[in-house]
């Protein structure tokens, strides 16, 4: 039966949902990254399968599948980052793009 001050959970699942809720309060979310870093990431990890697959072919051992995809994953976004958004955020603003 519960009390006036007791949770209608069991006591292990009172302070894990305590904790779920609690914890990422002092630490709000960073904003989402710009959709053009994430669109040229999401082209290189597919590029980087491509090119996966191509050494699978060429070498015929196995070898493992994420390294390429990550590396060109991650090569992509800082380039895009760094070098095309200075580019093109302005251009979206004035209404040159889209």
């Amino acid at each position: 039966m519960a009390g006036p001050h007791s949770s209608p959970l069991p006591p292990p699942s009172a302070v894990y949902a305590s904790f779920i809720a609690i914890n990422p309060a002092p630490h709000p979310l960073p904003p989402p990254p710009p959709p053009p870093a994430v669109y040229a990431s999401f082209i290189a990890i597919i590029a980087g399968l491509g090119v996966t697959l191509l050494l699978l072919a060429l070498t015929q051992k196995a070898l493992p599948a994420l390294p390429v995809s990550i590396a060109l994953g991650v090569l992509f976004y800082f380039v895009t980052r760094l070098a095309m958004e200075p580019f093109l955020v302005p251009l979206s603003v004035l209404g040159v793009m889209y």
